[in-house]
């Protein structure tokens, strides 16, 4: 999934039309044989009624199947369920859970939700560097709402802090560029 704009967030190519019948039992029979992209995909048309009743606990039981394979966009579904309370009780944590799951994977919405979170201390603990490390990774991956955040997440960073979030994000690209050699 390329996650451009906020129009794209969550949904993959294949989810973004009515599916028809065909396609609809395709991903049904994939997801019950355990295709963990399969289950996020139709936990999606789950949570948005698209061409399936409208049911977000269905869409958090096939993200949760997903999820337990690491699948990174169910880890960020399941963040952005957690947060709403749609299909689960309303709780910060777990979505900052969730998300970070996603973020660690390069997930570029989940690096941004995360980054928002510590920003304003919803569900962690309200960390500036975190969140302009976090933040300037989505915004890398072009989520325009992140490069707009980085400069007021600045804004608020003494010159500690901007030398440490520096340092975390080399740190940080380092990890991930040879983790994915």
């Amino acid at each position: 999934m390329k996650a451009d704009d906020a129009s794209t967030w969550n949904l993959p190519v294949q989810v973004s039309k009515i599916p028809t019948k065909d396609e609809l039992a395709k991903l049904e029979a994939d997801a019950e044989k355990g295709d963990a992209e399969a289950q996020t995909d139709l936990g999606i048309l789950y949570y948005r009624g698209r061409g399936v009743p409208k049911d977000y606990a269905k869409a958090v039981e096939l993200w949760r199947k997903a999820a337990a394979q690491g699948d990174a966009q169910a880890e960020n579904n399941l963040g952005e369920a957690h947060e709403a309370g749609a299909g689960v009780p309303q709780n910060y944590e777990e979505a900052a859970k969730w998300n970070l799951k996603a973020a660690e994977q390069g997930h570029p919405v989940a690096q941004f939700e995360l980054g928002g979170m510590y920003a304003t201390g919803r569900g962690v603990s309200r960390d500036l560097v975190k969140a302009y490390v976090w933040s300037s990774l989505a915004a890398e991956r072009d989520i325009k709402p992140a490069k707009a955040n980085l400069d007021k997440i600045a804004g608020q960073m003494t010159p500690d802090e901007k030398a440490e979030s520096e340092t975390l994000l080399k740190l940080k690209k380092s990890t991930s560029l040879s983790a994915s050699d």
